[in-house]
């Protein structure tokens, strides 16, 4: 089932769904695209797509492999 970002509509990659969930936790109902979740953060999508892959090296079920 697809998710779309809540504030811009945009259809989310899985590893937008996995870092919603990684930052915003487990029992959340809405989820942000990266560009959305950077403002919502106060960072820039570019730090939270090195998070995604220390996340993801880690081992981190959350994101797709590589």
């Amino acid at each position: 089932m697809k998710k779309y970002c809540r504030e811009c509509g945009k259809v989310l990659h899985p590893d937008e769904e996995g870092l919603s969930v990684k930052l915003l936790g487990h029992d959340i109902t809405e989820y942000f695209c990266i560009d959305c979740l950077a403002r919502k953060m106060g960072t820039t999508a570019d730090r939270l797509r090195e998070l995604i892959e220390r996340y993801r090296d880690a081992g981190c079920q959350l994101f797709t492999p590589k």
